[in-house]
Parts: structure tokens; C-alpha cells; sequence
């Protein structure tokens, strides 16, 4: 459990556990099907989603891990859970395709931190993979000024 808990840190996820469950922690391979009531909030405490409310029934989300679930930290998180632990929201580095324009520029900078931090480390591969990441979204922001503002702007980049 200590393990799974630093690859979440590692990642950007900050899990705070508010009962432990019982049990042992499982494994699951991709294809299991996870069950499970969440309720997500903004950091003001204003509640987006209920499961236990929404639609004025109460109906867990299931969730098939691996599939590639449009909010992967849920599936990270649960995976590191046991059967009846509660969490209360903590705070996770969205995917870059689930960011606004400025959240992407705005992130930039630290991804490129924890680029030069894994490097003066020695873990190359994933100081690389970080670069690699912070180059991608600096091209799709590019992407679509050159989009917004017309062929003729990228023409004078290139100049």
C-alpha cells in the first residue's frame, strides 16, 4: 500500500483517507469491473456530481479499468483503495487533453521542473518522457493559434 501511495505522489495525486476499509488490497487487472458512489466538488465545497442524488436516485458509477475512462485518476486512485475505504477530495494534475489553454501554458514550466529534477536524479527515461510532454502541449497550443489566427502566422514564425 506505501508503494501504491508513492507512484500516486510521483504521479501529482494527493489521496487523503478518511476510513481505512477492510481487508487486503486487491489486484485488478484491466477488464475489472469497479463499483463504486463518488461525489466531486469544487475547492470552494460546491458539489458537481452526487451518484448518491443525481437524477433523484441512488446509483453507483461502474467503471471497466483499462478502458481508458475519460478521468483516469479515478481509475489510479481506485486501484490503490480497499472494499469500504473513504476519501476525501484531494488534488491531482489534470490529463493535458482535460485542460483549458492557459492551464496547459501555466503547466508547462512545471512540467519542465520535474523534467530537470528526474534528470539531475539520474532517471533519464523519465525526465525525457516529462520533456516530451511539455514540448506536445506548447505544439498544441500552437497548433491552434495557427488555427485561430490563419496560415499567415505561421508563415512569419517560420520567417
Amino acid at each position: 500500500m506505501e508503494e501504491e501511495g508513492r507512484k500516486l505522489l510521483e504521479e501529482g495525486i494527493r489521496k487523503k483517507l478518511i476510513s481505512p476499509g477492510r481487508g487486503e488490497l486487491s489486484t485488478f487487472p484491466d477488464g475489472t469491473k469497479v463499483v463504486f458512489h463518488y461525489r466531486t466538488r469544487l475547492s470552494d465545497g460546491t458539489v458537481l456530481d452526487d451518484s448518491r442524488t443525481m437524477g433523484g436516485r441512488s446509483k453507483p458509477m461502474e467503471l471497466i479499468l483499462g478502458k481508458k475512462f475519460k478521468l483516469s485518476v479515478w481509475e489510479r486512485i481506485l486501484i490503490t483503495m480497499k472494499q469500504g475505504e473513504v476519501l476525501t477530495p484531494g488534488s491531482f494534475q489534470l490529463d493535458m487533453w482535460a485542460m483549458t489553454d492557459k492551464e496547459q501554458l501555466d503547466s508547462v514550466p512545471q512540467i519542465h521542473e520535474k523534467g530537470n529534477a528526474l534528470f539531475k536524479e539520474g532517471k533519464i527515461k523519465e525526465a525525457m518522457e516529462k520533456y516530451y510532454n511539455a514540448i506536445a502541449c506548447l505544439k498544441n497550443l500552437q497548433m491552434k493559434v495557427w488555427k485561430q489566427f490563419g496560415l499567415h502566422v505561421a508563415l512569419l514564425v517560420l520567417l
